[in-house]
């Protein structure tokens, strides 16, 4: 038994155990190393296909994905990404050229989207930009033809690289949205042949060059009018906000409006129950904003109004791409529950005196039958 014992506990410390330091290659689907702890992944030698990162490799987590490790010339194409919050960093190109990735999940630690990350990879469409994003240098996502969705930017994000979301003659975002802490944005970042409006929630953030240069910024390829909202507290920077409504200087295909920010308010009309969150939101163009309605003990949602009208009485309620300018609505009424329905005292001592009734009958009945029956002879 103790020998037993031993032999368990050795092996669960070897499950647990680090890899010593060192390069590790040839064991698909990964060549790695482990230096003070922690894996980076070197190359991807695994088959196409969809790909999962692991969260860990030879014990150890998995922290970075190095500069050029999925590059096609050396790997296979890859169609699909999901990656361990694990990671902290992703090198230069890492998945440039990986033109048949179609969607990527990134780990919630990234901070930084570095140069070329996933250049060219002209089928990405779908990708999620972390929350905790303060820089996307050139070229991050130049050439793909990413979708509305995956445009929205994380509002800590203070600067965006040259080309970061140039994507000419591809199908891509028609609208973006800066956040307010941008504070520099590269030339060329969002030449596109789709996207028609811009709208900055903050003070015109700063580029470099000429105006002529700056100029190239935010620039619709192949014709047809772009236009830069912005709201009237903003003030100019090194990108001007000309007159509103106006053109821009030296582009004519471009000019400046005003936008207000959306908003949604919220609110129970009566009954007992909850709406959350309740009251004003203020949101940016594009956002969603969802609203979950809780009925007391005792309640249930009675009607939904929303803009004026009837709506699902399901929660929660989802306001999807919410345009600039708008205001809008959402109110739920709660109503009591009806009480259980019981059976009078009358009717119960009916029911009572009835089975009796019929219960005196069938003794009678039976007494009966026994009194007539003919002996057997």
């Amino acid at each position: 038994m103790v020998a037993f014992v031993m032999v368990f506990a050795l092996g669960v410390q070897s499950a647990l155990a680090v890899d010593p330091d060192g390069t590790y290659t040839g064991t698909p689907p990964y060549d790695y190393t482990i230096f003070g702890g922690v894996a980076t992944i070197d190359l991807y030698t695994g088959p196409a296909g969809p790909v999962a990162i692991p969260a860990t490799l030879g014990g150890a987590p998995v922290v970075e994905v190095a500069g050029g490790a999925f590059d096609p010339v050396s790997t296979n194409l890859i169609t699909s990404l999901t990656m361990p919050d694990t990671v902290t960093l992703i090198g230069n190109s890492a998945f440039a050229n990986q033109t048949s990735l179609a969607s990527v999940h990134l780990s919630t630690a990234i901070t930084r989207i570095y140069g070329f990350t996933f250049s060219s990879c002209t089928s990405l469409t779908t990708v999620n930009i972390p929350a905790g994003v303060t820089a996307i240098d050139d070229s991050a996502f130049a050439a793909c033809p990413l979708n509305q969705a995956s445009i929205k930017l994380p509002s800590g994000l203070l600067t965006i690289g040259q080309s970061a979301f140039a994507a000419p003659g591809l199908t891509a975002f028609t609208s973006v949205t800066i956040p307010a802490s941008v504070t520099n944005i590269g030339l060329y970042a969002f030449l596109s042949s789709n996207c028609s409006s811009v709208y900055m929630l903050g003070n015109a953030p700063t580029c470099a060059g000429t105006l002529s240069q700056r100029n190239s910024t935010f620039t619709k390829v192949g014709g047809g009018t772009l236009t830069i909202y912005r709201l009237a507290s903003a003030t100019g920077g090194a990108i001007p906000f000309p007159a509103v409504p106006g053109v821009w200087p030296g582009n004519s295909g471009r000019v400046t409006a005003l936008f207000t920010r959306p908003t949604v308010t919220s609110s129970v009309v009566s009954g007992s129950g909850s709406i959350s969150p309740l009251g004003l939101q203020t949101l940016a163009p594009g956002d969603d904003a969802t609203f979950t309605f809780t009925p007391a003990s005792g309640y249930h949602v009675d009607a939904v109004s929303v803009n004026g009208s009837p709506a699902s009485l399901t929660s929660p309620y989802t306001f999807e791409n919410v345009a600039a300018n708008s205001v809008q609505t959402i109110a739920v009424t709660f109503g009591a529950d009806a009480p259980p329905v019981s059976t009078p005292a009358s009717s119960t001592w009916s029911l009572a005196l009835m089975a009796i009734a019929a219960l005196g009958i069938g003794v009678a009945s039976v007494r009966m039958r026994r009194g007539t029956a003919t002996p057997r002879s």
